[in-house]
């Protein structure tokens, strides 16, 4: 009975059925399973868009990274990105490659001067006496396990001192550059 004011106005009577209970349940799950597949349609299509945009970026950024530290490859740059930080970072990056791809080859070309001057005499461009020696000294190791032999020629000049001592050291130095071209 339904009352108002201690008064009965009516029935309500309720009915178990259980096809139209099965039937809401149905639907309630459909529509359930329905949102749970946009959703998971979604998430793959942005974890996608994601991984296109920003992870793929942030691999080539660890590649040409690494090909840098380990292989001394400043030559590899990173391709415009998508996303404008991303793009921005590749910029500073490859600019970042540019001065240490510089700096590589002034230092390589630094030290080949270096090893220029510590074996070989400055006057002459001459190996200089440890240099000579240490190649005689490989020569010998050559010859040894090539089984072949060489010879070392052995330039001396006599009176030397007179050219000094009579048209002072810069005639001297000219003397020993010419000698040093016949080689």
């Amino acid at each position: 009975p339904i009352e108002s004011q201690g008064n009965v106005i009516g029935y309500l009577s309720l009915q178990a059925d259980g096809e139209k209970l099965f039937s809401f349940i149905l639907r309630g799950l459909l529509g359930t399973m329905g949102c749970l597949l946009i959703v998971v349609a979604g998430t793959l299509y942005l974890s996608r868009r994601v991984q296109r945009r920003v992870s793929l970026p942030l691999d080539a950024l660890g590649l040409v990274a690494r090909s840098a530290l380990r292989d001394r490859d400043f030559s590899v740059r990173l391709p415009p990105a998508s996303i404008q930080e991303l793009d921005e970072l590749g910029q500073n990056f490859n600019g970042l490659l540019d001065e240490m791809q510089a700096w590589h080859a002034s230092i390589q070309d630094e030290n080949l001067q270096l090893s220029q001057k510590a074996s070989h005499d400055s006057l002459t461009c001459l190996l200089n006496r440890s240099a000579f020696e240490a190649s005689l000294q490989q020569a010998c190791i050559d010859a040894t396990a090539g089984d072949y032999r060489f010879a070392v020629f052995f330039i001396d000049s006599d009176g030397f001192k007179n050219v000094n001592d009579q048209h002072g050291h810069a005639a001297g130095d000219q003397v020993l550059q010419i000698i040093a071209r016949r080689k």
